[in-house]
């Protein structure tokens, strides 16, 4: 499969899967960011727990989530802190792609 600059996030968190854990968040942000950080459009993060995420991430979050690359874990809850599994991972970078 070719796929240019889009597998560019993959290549990236090859290494930091490796070695360490990634929170929710830490990918959100590395996607905006690999995104160009565009804008979230307005308001606060919907989320029962929104106030757990770090300083740095809420403007990530909000894109993320308005874009639906993450939608949160069920009951209201983000978990933007907790550590994303294999799985979840995939699932992120395969929306952010199909959003590209």
């Amino acid at each position: 499969m070719r796929c240019g600059n889009a597998c560019y996030p993959v290549a990236a968190l090859h290494g930091r899967l490796r070695q360490r854990l990634l929170r929710w968040e830490q990918l959100a942000v590395m996607l905006w960011q690999y995104a160009g950080s565009p804008s979230a459009a307005g308001g606060e993060l919907r989320f029962a727990d929104a106030y757990r995420a770090s300083n740095w991430a809420p403007e990530a979050l909000r894109w993320a989530t308005q874009n639906g690359i993450i939608n949160g874990k069920g009951s209201g809850i983000l978990d933007s802190t907790g550590q994303a599994t294999r799985a979840e991972t995939a699932q992120m970078l395969k929306n952010f792609m199909e959003k590209q």
